[in-house]
């Protein structure tokens, strides 16, 4: 169980709310936005559909509070900068007086609260419904303008098993909230009354929901030995609401699974969670655990016929695990051939099961005396059923098994040399020419040599290694050739490994024009069960660099929307900037009906912004972007003269941010360039400028801060790049954004933001720069060969 955000923790947004009150709603606050498309179309901008599930489990998202900029978002310091925590709370606070005081009006009081303590309005208003009467709360919700009475609520419950559902059906027959803070107050004090009064009869999900989270705090926080029984009596009665609240209204796993917000994993992590803990306690105190977790097991494949088949597998694994920390190896083994019999294309039921032979290769309190030759059979076994998922996974246990019995000189004559051989073609491999790698992993590649070496070595990391240095050193088509053969030698290896052989593919085909062949490519990520975001975002770039902007904004705008809604809660963080590609697509789109004369639909946009994850707060943009481009806005020139001599305040970054949309416009009708491409320019310029920010005092000046040597350039420039294929390689961006910083600090020094001087020795700084960056990766030519068409 990892760390995680406590629901009464502070929210990393920087609100001042807690992480409940606040960035743990707004997946919800999606699927209710999503709801009420249609009757926003109606009044201008367009829809904003739902996007079609493609793939994955869904995650809680927790949007950062940072504009479509990702360089802006760090100029300002991140998620804990001043930017994110008072810019934002700024627009927050613009809330009508007259709302501001009924507030106070209703809730008064400060129970609870220590003294001296700072709290935001909202925050208290929030804390102090707790303690108030269904009464005085349904008074509150009536002056929100939702007259809702306790028999109508009762009415309304009896429909829905989600406050988030409720609340969707009182904007709906009364009015719509109208900003985050009035959705937040609303939600808050339905929960409150739907515990107070039970309306339904049953929990609401949330309350359900709460209860998990609170199991999960008892356990990770308190380290005594009731920890874990508290936590099962917990979890015991979430899951007993939550089948009473299933039988009341009908839902599927995935919809479910869709609202949890803890874990990171979703519903099918806390029932493996579940199982887990029933089994510690099983091994402890006997048989009655074992039936409770054998019937919660059955319950939960019952309730969600629709629930992954993991989760009732890995509740029995856990139990013949069991069996063998108790000694009973043969009642262990005939539950895990039952296993085998009824899960026959489960990976994970011959990895535990050969693990449990292995000694403590694979775990460390294993007590029972390994047998590696029965190890080594069962895990053949798995690895020899046809189809089975996760192929890879048993190889590999395989070859760990292997790697002991060759060092303990336990292997026949035949399998000891066979194993010889791939242990020394493994570590030769690199030390050979780049020719002689190739010409090897040619001959490896043939059936009866790869299906020999896989039992001790991985082929598949040896293809990934090589095929990046070989497209690296120029080697293009070799790199090409050596993923076809192994496509058409090994098309169920490849199947399995498709992932760094299709993203290198697809930037191989935008390189050369082809474009049909890297845009299929591209749905192929996005529609993959487990969709690589980091690859899709990646190739996306840089078609978009390479003059595709247009044919793969559609693309971009679908992959952003997947990530936001089923994805953007992983740790890993691959693929989160697919929002700063999106938000520019939304824009351009705004931009072209602006230019043909429709109005700019402030609430369609900020709903299209929120929609592929691109802000905290999307009515932010959404508002700045109508001030700016609309009639009303400010000319670059008194937004650059705001800036010049500033210190770095609030405003600084503010006139950036707006500074940035009279680049696009800029940049589009001047010189053709789109919004995309235009904000990566931007955003490589203003990380640059940022990151000189950073040891500047802050006094001294935005001319000066621009002011950066040569050096500081190249050093800022080379660290974005990599060796072609690794994840973290911006090198084409990197080069787009050198070319293009003549346009940015042009467009500074016509705003009045810098001085002429300022102006010329920063494009000679990134020519420089981009000279050194050519020589040092000149191998990669073929990569950037759209630098001839980026106007500098």
């Amino acid at each position: 169980m990892a760390e995680k955000i406590g629901r009464n923790d502070p929210c990393p947004c920087g609100s001042g709310l807690k992480f409940k009150k606040c960035c743990i709603d707004k997946n919800d606050r999606f699927n209710t936005q999503a709801a009420h498309t249609d009757d926003r179309a109606a009044g201008g901008g367009g829809d904003s559909p739902e996007p079609k599930r493609e793939s994955g489990r869904v995650r809680e998202c927790v949007p950062k509070a940072s504009p479509f900029l990702r360089p802006l978002a760090e100029f300002a310091g991140g998620s804990g900068g001043k930017f994110n925590d008072e810019f934002y709370n700024e627009f927050d606070d613009e809330l009508d007086d007259e709302f501001d005081e009924d507030l106070d009006r209703v809730f008064d009081d400060d129970d609870g609260r220590d003294e001296g303590a700072a709290e935001s309005p909202i925050a208290g208003v929030m804390r102090a419904m707790r303690g108030k009467q269904p009464e005085d709360i349904f008074k509150f919700l009536d002056e929100l303008g939702l007259p809702v009475t306790k028999e109508i609520m009762i009415e309304d419950a009896a429909r829905v098993d989600s406050v988030y559902e409720l609340c969707d059906a009182w904007q709906k027959r009364y009015r719509p909230m109208k900003n985050g803070t009035e959705e937040t107050l609303m939600w808050e004090a339905a929960q409150v009354l739907w515990e107070k009064l039970d309306p339904a009869g049953t929990p609401c999900l949330e309350i359900i929901f709460d209860k998990i989270q609170a199991g999960y705090k008892r356990f990770e926080e308190d380290d005594d030995d009731a920890a874990g029984d508290a936590t099962l009596e917990i979890w015991t009665e979430a899951w007993e609401g939550l089948k009473a609240s299933l039988g009341r209204i009908s839902r599927t796993f995935e919809q479910v699974d869709e609202q949890i917000a803890v874990p990171d994993g979703g519903l099918e992590e806390w029932a493996g969670d579940l199982c887990r803990l029933f089994a510690d306690l099983m091994e402890e105190r006997g048989h009655d655990y074992r039936t409770r977790l054998e019937k919660f097991a059955a319950e939960f494949m019952a309730a969600f016929p629709d629930a992954p088949e993991t989760v009732a597998i890995h509740a029995r694994i856990e139990i013949a695990k069991m069996l063998f920390h108790k000694g009973n190896a043969a009642e262990a083994a005939a539950y895990f051939e039952a296993l085998a019999a009824e899960y026959p294309r489960c990976h994970d039921v011959y990895e535990h099961w050969a693990a449990a032979y292995c000694g403590k290769i694979f775990d460390k309190s294993n007590k029972l005396p390994p047998d590696y030759e029965k190890a080594l059979a069962i895990a053949m076994r798995g690895a020899s059923v046809e189809g089975i998922d996760g192929r890879g996974d048993v190889m590999e246990t395989v070859r760990q098994i292997n790697r002991t019995l060759f060092r303990e000189k336990r292997l026949n004559a035949l399998e000891r040399e066979t194993a010889r051989a791939a242990y020394e073609f493994e570590s030769n491999l690199l030390k050979r020419t780049l020719q002689e790698q190739l010409n090897a992993l040619d001959e490896l590649c043939l059936e009866r040599n790869l299906r020999s070496f896989e039992r001790f070595v991985d082929p598949v990391h040896m293809y990934e290694t090589i095929i990046p240095r070989l497209a690296g050193a120029g080697m293009i088509d070799e790199a090409l050739g050596l993923v076809s053969i192994l496509y058409l030698r090994q098309p169920a290896l490849y199947k399995e490994n498709y992932k760094p052989f299709d993203r290198f593919m697809a930037l191989a085909a935008i390189a050369v024009g082809d474009f049909e062949s890297a845009e299929s490519l591209v749905e192929k990520f996005i529609a993959a069960d487990s969709p690589d975001y980091g690859s899709i975002e990646s190739i996306i770039r840089f078609a978009v660099i390479c003059g595709m902007e247009k044919r793969f904004s559609a693309h971009c705008d679908r992959a952003a929307r997947n990530f936001f809604k089923f994805e953007s809660n992983r740790r890993s963080g691959m693929g989160a900037d697919l929002k700063f590609l999106a938000a520019p697509v939304i824009f351009e789109e705004t931009f072209e009906k602006w230019k043909n004369g429709e109005p700019i639909n402030e609430k369609a946009l900020s709903d299209k912004l929120f929609m592929t994850g691109s802000a905290y707060d999307p009515e932010v943009p959404a508002g700045l972007f109508a001030q700016e481009i609309g009639e009303d806005g400010s000319s670059p020139a008194s937004l650059g003269g705001r800036l010049r001599g500033a210190p770095i305040s609030e405003e600084l970054y503010e006139t950036l941010f707006r500074m940035s949309f009279h680049y696009f416009r800029r940049m589009r009708e001047e010189r053709s360039r789109g919004f995309v491409l235009s904000s990566i320019i931007w955003g490589f310029a203003i990380e640059a400028i940022s990151e000189r920010m950073e040891r500047t005092h802050a006094d001294s000046g935005f001319d000066k801060i621009c002011q950066f040597s040569r050096n500081e350039l190249k050093n800022f420039a080379f660290e974005g790049c990599s060796g072609f294929g690794d994840e973290s390689d911006r090198l084409a961006e990197t080069a787009a954004g050198l070319k293009g910083m003549r346009s940015v600090f042009e467009f500074l020094r016509d705003a009045g933001a810098i001085e002429g001087d300022t102006c010329a020795d920063a494009c000679s700084a990134a020519e420089w720069t981009l000279a050194k960056l050519l020589e040092r990766f000149k191998g990669r030519s073929w990569q950037l060969g759209f630098l001839d068409e980026i106007q500098g």
